[in-house]
């Protein structure tokens, strides 16, 4: 399926809906952890919505697409202020966002549809901005099916807002349970209602995949037989300051992949790492690392859920355990290392 810009019917419509949003300026009795959803007639995947702004610094509505961009929602709120998990949760969030910026952070291209639609914006937080946002990627214009779902989301969340007014507490998912607003067929034709379904109990961890030299398997079990054993490793991604891509392409963060020795913090192995090739890359650097070493780890050690499966496939055959921790101390100190040379700062440091 050919992905195409908005029309300009389409983006008329988007404005309009985000002018009705901005006017009714829900953040000021709304909280971003009062989500409700509102599923996309053309797919069936839920949007669930969460009003920014109530702290004035941040004016949006942000649409979380599906269980996926939900779980992003949770590690983004979740996050421990002051940590690298925070840069990885705005990195890694998938929703639509409309939101309210000074002019200076519009595009040449976010100004030459308000021309072409011959609206005017004046003031600061007054221009509206409308941007998908990817894991792995930067914030990206929208094809004309994302303008339609978040026109659709910013007038349901316009309905739901004011109706909640009073009570906008009854918004709480801390029951388990969220509001979701759907379109329903209808003698009198299609029109919109509303349950309280159960939020998802599990999201899905990002997939990893791989293709292994069979050859270079075999050598690293056969060396095993022989292997002293001792201390243990570290295995951890960060994302690096800056962005990749060609011009008129989305760009994209890159990750650091290293190896390092728990003891002593020497990088045994490490690779630059683009979305989607992260699977690819820690069996690179884990067949690296061990190809270097005369005395092998009892443990790797990983922190993040999702690399522990990947690991222990590739190493629970040579004699070594995969363990799953809260803190990796060689691979803080690195990546603080790293991230004053890459930015001259702190890695921490960056616009929401």
């Amino acid at each position: 399926m050919s992905v195409t810009s908005p029309s300009v019917e389409e983006w008329r419509a988007l404005y309009q809906a985000a002018g009705r949003f901005y006017d009714l300026r829900p953040w000021t009795w709304l909280h971003e952890d009062q989500l409700f959803g509102v599923v996309n007639p053309e797919d069936g995947e839920v949007g669930y919505c969460s009003v920014m702004g109530s702290l004035g610094q941040h004016l949006a509505l942000a649409v979380y697409l599906g269980t996926e961009g939900l779980g992003s929602y949770f590690a983004l709120r979740d996050a421990e202020e002051g940590t690298y998990d925070v840069i990885d949760a705005y990195i890694e969030q998938k929703s639509l966002q409309a939101s309210f910026e000074d002019r200076e952070f519009l595009t040449d291209q976010d100004r030459q549809v308000i021309r072409s639609l011959g609206l005017k914006f004046r003031g600061r937080q007054a221009w509206p901005l409308f941007r998908d946002l990817h894991p792995g990627y930067a914030p990206w214009y929208l094809t004309a099916a994302q303008a339609r779902f978040l026109t659709l989301a910013l007038e349901q969340a316009a309905e739901v807002a004011a109706r909640f007014r009073k009570h906008p507490e009854e918004l709480s998912i801390e029951t388990g349970h969220c509001l979701v607003r759907f379109v329903q067929p209808s003698p009198e034709g299609q029109k919109w209602a509303e349950e309280w379904q159960p939020l998802p109990e599990e999201f899905p961890l990002p997939e990893l995949t791989f293709s292994q030299d069979q050859e270079a398997v075999q050598l690293l079990r056969e060396q095993s037989a022989h292997k002293e054993r001792r201390g243990a490793l570290e295995l951890d991604h960060f994302y690096v300051p800056g962005l990749i891509g060609e011009r008129g392409e989305r760009p994209y963060h890159i990750r650091e992949l290293l190896l390092v020795d728990h003891g002593s913090g020497f990088i045994l192995a490490h690779e630059l790492v683009s979305p989607g090739t992260l699977g690819q890359a820690i069996l690179s650097v884990v067949h690296t690392g061990l190809g270097a070493l005369e005395i092998w780890p009892c443990q790797i050690g990983v922190r993040r859920e999702e690399l522990a499966p990947l690991i222990e496939y590739l190493v629970a055959p040579l004699g070594i355990e995969t363990v799953l921790v809260d803190y990796l101390p060689m691979m803080v100190e690195i990546q603080q290392m790293m991230s004053q040379f890459f930015g001259g700062g702190n890695l921490l440091e960056v616009d929401e």
